[in-house]
């Protein structure tokens, strides 16, 4: 009996890098993304974690200079590449 199993694809920190910089900007849920690109969502997660350290569990003081013009803008940098702006 012949088994099908999931080819195991080695991936760099660099790759990873760039896929959960992809995602970041894709528009879609991790789920649908690694679905798309036929990679293991926790595989994505453990990544992400990794890259990211505790970055993401930071809190940033914002100040009224981010309402200039009255409209709200603020840029995050989260590092590996990937910034957060609200404009």
């Amino acid at each position: 009996m012949e088994e099908k199993g999931l080819v195991r694809v080695r991936r760099s920190q660099g790759d990873w890098q760039e896929i959960i910089g992809r995602q970041a900007t894709s528009g879609m849920t991790v789920r649908q993304f690694c679905e798309r690109e036929g990679i293991s969502s926790g595989g994505f997660y453990h990544w992400r974690r990794r890259l990211l350290g505790s970055a993401s569990a930071r809190f940033v003081e914002l100040s009224s200079e981010l309402y200039a013009g009255g409209r709200p803008r603020a840029e995050v940098d989260l590092g590996q590449g990937i910034v957060f702006r609200i404009f």
